[in-house]
């Protein structure tokens, strides 16, 4: 609560259109009582931030807030306060790391779900990540994409909004940018939505840390 108005103050705003809660544990430095110390469970860090989160909304510093690498278990913990639930749950989606599961979930509870990473890849824009392992590279994914006219990046655009995630790839590249915003004329059949699940995920299959750590 007492973060948001310098932040709103530094972005010169009233209010931002989403505010996110990026973990279902907490950072190491927080001063909040029920996120201190390393408890057995995060639950009440969750629904304290949560309360936090609902009064921004209720004061109107957000016009929508939700959660980011929330999994089921953590999600209810937040529906079990009878409360307003998040509008949006903003999790790792690749070929590579595909909780259709947790999709279904957020589905079924009118929560939508936003697949980050979907190019299976960190920001390469940032000079100190390198990457081995690609989606973008894998055969089936090459294939697809020759068999389509399109662009491997967005083959696995369609492959995503085919399961009802919304995606937010990011580049900073104009000619990319070109890419992802046609990607939904590639409409992909159920054989090659098949074909891209299917894909053996590398050991290093994840960019972001595991949530499933926080209990």
């Amino acid at each position: 609560m007492v973060q948001m108005p310098p932040i709103l103050s530094s972005l010169q705003l009233t209010y931002v259109d989403l505010l996110l809660i990026h973990w279902p544990g907490p950072p190491g430095d927080s001063k909040d009582p029920a996120c201190q110390g390393h408890p057995d469970t995060f639950r009440a860090c969750r629904q304290q931030s949560w309360k936090a989160m609902l009064e921004l909304f209720k004061q109107g510093k957000a016009k929508a807030v939700g959660v980011s690498n929330f999994e089921q278990v953590h999600l209810e913990d937040l529906i079990a306060m009878n409360a307003t639930l998040p509008a949006i749950n903003q999790v790792e989606y690749h070929p590579y790391w595909h909780e259709d599961d947790l999709v279904k979930f957020c589905q079924s509870m009118n929560i939508t779900f936003n697949g980050y990473s979907p190019m299976s890849c960190p920001d390469y824009a940032v000079p100190t990540h390198h990457w081995q392992h690609s989606a973008l590279e894998e055969p089936v994914v090459l294939k697809i994409a020759t068999a389509h006219g399109a662009d491997p990046s967005q083959v696995l655009l369609a492959w995503e909004l085919a399961h009802g995630v919304v995606v937010n790839p990011r580049t900073r590249d104009p000619a990319h940018m070109k890419l992802n915003l046609a990607f939904e004329k590639v409409k992909l059949s159920q054989a090659e939505i098949g074909e891209i699940a299917a894909i053996a995920p590398p050991k290093d299959n994840k960019v972001c840390p595991d949530p499933h750590q926080y209990k």
